[in-house]
């Protein structure tokens, strides 16, 4: 049986992500979290091609959860801003709770961030 090592699927899903095989790339991440459901990395290179997919709404939690497991990842709170900016009236805009954190997250770990999320 052939087994694929994890750089190796982390850089095939990263190809699949860059060359819009978006399908692949959240299939095969749902795969590989199915047995290694800790694998933030992978999570995150999911969240990423949900966005991509213009499903930013189911990408939300996900993110949410990541940056609630690794606060210091800013990769994880670009992602989220990223998915509150997407038409996402529940949740983005200057009034919303988690878009605000997102904000005061990103400020404390030093990037710079837009006022109108």
């Amino acid at each position: 049986m052939n087994t694929i090592t994890r750089p190796d699927f982390i850089q095939l899903i990263e190809a699949a992500h860059k060359s819009g095989s978006l399908r692949f790339s959240r299939q095969a991440c749902l795969a590989w979290l199915a047995y290694y459901p800790g694998d933030l990395p992978v999570r995150l290179l999911y969240a990423r091609t949900l966005i991509q997919a213009g499903q930013a709404e189911r990408a939300v939690p996900v993110l949410t959860a990541l940056c609630q497991a690794d606060p210091q990842q800013i990769d994880s709170w670009e992602q989220l801003q990223t998915a509150l900016k997407q038409n996402l009236p529940d949740y983005a805009g200057n009034n919303s709770a988690l878009s605000r954190e997102c904000q005061a997250a990103l400020q404390a770990l030093g990037v710079e961030v837009e006022r109108d999320l």
